[in-house]
C-alpha cells in the first residue's frame, strides 16, 4: 500500500480500512445501546469482565447460567430425614413396613418373589422393622441363629416379636400374619439337631463339645431317650465309659430310668462288667 502525502487525499486503501472499522462500531453501538460490547468470557469458571466504570464482580458463571446471575440456594435438610441425633435404635411401631419398600432380600439380595393367587405358602415376607427376607432364607437362617438372637432380625438386630408373636406382613399394606408356629417347628429341628451331635460326641468321646451342649444357653436334654430307647447314660454304661458317665451323672443324669427293655444303666454296666462304671452309678451324684 502505497503512503499518501501530507495535505493530499487518502489513499482508496486506507479509505476503505477506516470505513470498515467505523461500520463495525456503527453496528456494536446499535447492538448495545450505544456503548461497546462487553467482553465474553470462556466457558470455565473465571470471572465475567464488565464495563470500565463497574466495580468487578466475582461470580461463578453457572450460578449465572442456571439462576439468572443469582447464587443457587443452599440446600436444606429434610424434615422427614432423621438426624444424627434421632435414635435410630427405637424399636418401629406395627406398621411400619407398610412404607418400607425392600427391594431384595436381606440374606440372599435377591428380589421379592411374587406372592402367589390362590396358595397357602409364604414366599416372603416384611417384618415389624420393614426388612424382608424369603420364606425359606429366613427359617434356614433359623437353623445357625444363637439362641439369644433369634427374636431379632437378621439385619437390624431389632425384635422382630411383639409379646412373644411372630408377626409379618405378606404383602405390602396387608394384614399381619403370625408365623409363631412355623419358627417354632423350626427349633425342633435345630434341639434334635443338637441332640443328635450330643449324642454322637459322647460316642466319639470329645467331651469338650459335650459340656459346651450341656451349658449352653438352650441345654440339650440329658436325659431324652433315642428311638432305640436309650437314654445317653444307658448307652455310656454299655461303652464302659467312665469319663462319660461322671460327666452325665453331674450334668443331672437320672440313674433310674429304665431303657425300651426295662433295664437300668445299672444292670447295662453289670452285663459289660465295667466294674469301674458300676461303682460311679452306685456312688453320690
Amino acid at each position: 500500500m502505497s503512503q499518501s502525502q501530507p495535505g493530499s487525499p487518502p489513499d482508496k486503501d486506507v479509505f476503505s480500512a477506516q470505513e470498515t472499522r467505523k461500520r463495525n462500531n456503527q453496528f456494536a453501538r446499535k447492538s448495545t445501546g450505544g456503548q461497546p460490547p462487553r467482553k465474553r468470557v470462556k466457558s470455565d469458571d473465571s470471572e465475567l469482565a464488565l464495563e470500565e466504570n463497574e466495580k468487578p464482580y466475582f461470580k461463578p458463571t453457572y450460578a449465572r447460567k442456571s439462576t439468572g446471575g443469582k447464587a443457587p440456594p443452599k440446600p436444606r435438610l429434610n424434615s422427614s430425614q432423621p438426624s444424627s441425633s434421632s435414635h435410630s435404635s427405637q424399636t418401629p411401631p406395627i406398621s411400619a413396613s407398610a412404607n418400607a419398600k425392600m427391594t431384595t432380600c436381606g440374606l440372599c439380595s435377591y428380589p421379592p418373589i411374587p406372592t402367589p393367587a390362590s396358595s397357602d405358602e409364604i414366599p416372603g415376607f416384611t417384618t415389624l422393622c420393614g426388612h424382608y427376607f424369603h420364606y425359606g432364607c429366613y427359617m434356614n437362617k433359623l437353623l445357625t441363629t444363637p439362641f439369644d438372637l433369634r427374636k431379632c432380625c437378621p439385619t437390624c438386630s431389632l425384635i422382630m416379636t411383639r409379646n412373644e408373636v411372630y408377626w409379618v406382613q405378606i404383602e405390602s399394606g396387608g394384614a399381619w400374619t403370625n408365623i409363631s408356629q412355623a419358627v417354632e417347628d423350626r427349633f425342633v429341628l435345630v434341639r434334635q439337631a443338637k441332640q443328635q451331635i450330643f449324642l454322637d460326641m459322647l460316642n466319639v468321646r470329645n467331651l469338650p463339645i459335650v459340656i459346651a451342649l450341656l451349658e449352653d444357653p438352650e441345654p440339650v436334654d440329658v436325659n431324652l431317650m433315642t428311638r432305640e430307647g436309650f437314654t445317653a447314660l444307658h448307652l455310656r454304661a454299655m461303652a464302659n465309659d467312665l469319663a462319660g458317665v461322671d460327666l452325665l451323672l453331674r450334668h443331672g443324669a437320672n440313674r433310674e430310668i429304665k431303657s425300651g427293655v426295662g433295664l437300668t444303666a445299672l444292670e447295662y454296666a453289670n452285663q459289660n462288667n465295667a466294674n469301674q462304671v458300676v461303682g460311679r452309678l452306685m456312688g453320690p451324684d
